[in-house]
């Protein structure tokens, strides 16, 4: 029940020496080392650093939130040397380079007679290191991490990962208030010796092997039967239910209830002309802050980026509604639909012909409410605004779009 602070390339390993990912010291290479052995279903790489007996490479000054303040913080990787050596990881703020904590580890030989893959592979060590307290609330993170070798051989890095030390037990409610509190004082206070660094060795055990119990509990509680004489109030969020209840949902709920009202759940649409991930459909994935999406870029507007809220939104939107699913076919479902796209009054009109041209229906919009629109396009049609329509068009019938001045 942590988040990693090290995002982007500074995670995956997909970009190194350059601005947002880790950078090699002095005569060390670092070259792309392929999908990580150690956990080969992570988006994370490994990094493959070569160059005499003496490798080195380092994060300079990333900055952090205030999470971190006056707390210690715990950071885990893996390195692969075959043959041995000394790793060494300088871990400290970029504004108090003096107070930095350098911590030393002799990794051995690994056994030739041992073939294993993944985490089961001698060759693969995991460390983990905790620093002391930073003395700023929003400190700048420098860590290096320099090896000597046994031998002059490739090695391998991987999986970092930095969270503050405690942030398991502060998100962990179940922990913390129900299964802690009945555990014997003498294993406590083991547990939470204040010899330094303290490292609650129990209780992270427990974290890792309770994990899920937390959300149960949770939940639970949010179902608790509540004696409200008026009932469901929209002003007390207790009396609205997270599973039901499409404003309190959250984005895994709401997929589910979509199912309800016949509609297969979008969270972004795939002809977006500013995408920063691929396009998906949401199912059992869970939404993460790479998930971002934006629905389309133009340059006199710019509208922000369309985050994780957005795609719950717009989630809530389908089962609200039901524009993509029962009461798709409608000139309503059409319009509403054709309003995601649209700004300030939102205005559009639906032009067609019973008699003579049944199955086509063209769609008018003004250009200066149509998102990515410019004052030329006036006469032709938004390719996002007739991808978000698709869904909510009766079945057979060709949708068209034209922009009018």
């Amino acid at each position: 029940m942590i988040v990693n602070r090290l995002t982007g390339d500074y995670f995956t390993l997909k970009l190194f020496n350059s601005a947002g990912g880790w950078r090699a010291g002095g005569g060390t290479t670092i070259a792309d080392g392929g999908v990580t052995e150690l956990f080969p279903t992570l988006s994370c790489r490994q990094i493959k650093l070569t160059g005499g007996t003496t490798n080195s490479i380092y994060i300079d000054a990333l900055p952090q939130d205030a999470s971190f303040g006056n707390a210690p913080a715990c950071f885990l990787f893996a390195i692969k040397i075959p043959n041995g050596g000394t790793v060494s990881v300088t871990f400290g703020d970029d504004l108090t380079p003096s107070l930095a904590d350098v911590h030393n580890f002799t990794i051995t030989a690994a056994s030739q007679s041992v073939n294993a893959q993944g985490v089961a592979s001698p060759q693969w060590s995991i460390i983990r290191v905790i620093s002391l307290a930073f003395a700023y609330s929003q400190p700048a993170i420098e860590i290096t991490i320099s090896v000597v070798k046994n031998q002059n051989e490739a090695i391998y890095f991987t999986s970092p990962v930095l969270v503050p030390q405690f942030e398991f037990l502060a998100n962990n409610t179940a922990l913390r208030e129900h299964l802690l509190p009945i555990l014997p004082d003498f294993m406590l206070e083991d547990d939470f010796e204040t010899v330094e660094p303290i490292d609650m060795p129990l209780a992270r055990f427990m974290d890792v092997a309770t994990y899920g119990i937390d959300d149960v509990v949770k939940k639970t509680l949010r179902m608790a039967y509540l004696d409200i004489f008026l009932g469901r109030d929209e002003s007390n969020e207790d009396t609205l239910s997270t599973w039901v209840d499409t404003q309190a949902a959250d984005a895994e709920h709401l997929t589910w209830l979509a199912k309800f009202v016949g509609t297969k759940p979008v969270t972004r649409f795939a002809s977006s002309q500013e995408i920063v991930t691929d396009p998906f459909v949401l199912d059992s994935s869970t939404l993460n802050g790479d998930d971002t999406i934006r629905i389309t870029s133009y340059s006199e507007l710019n509208p922000p980026p369309q985050d994780i809220e957005a795609q719950r939104n717009l989630l809530e939107w389908q089962v609200s509604t039901r524009n993509f699913g029962f009461d798709a076919g409608t000139d309503n479902a059409i319009k509403e639909a054709a309003k995601l796209m649209l700004i300030g009054a939102k205005t559009v009109s639906l032009s067609y012909d019973y008699v003579t041209n049944p199955f086509e229906v063209e769609i008018r919009t003004p250009w200066y409410e149509t998102l990515g629109a410019d004052v030329s396009q006036v006469g032709q049609s938004s390719s996002i605004l007739l991808e978000a329509v698709q869904k909510a068009k009766p079945a057979g019938v060709l949708l068209t779009h034209v922009m009018t001045a």
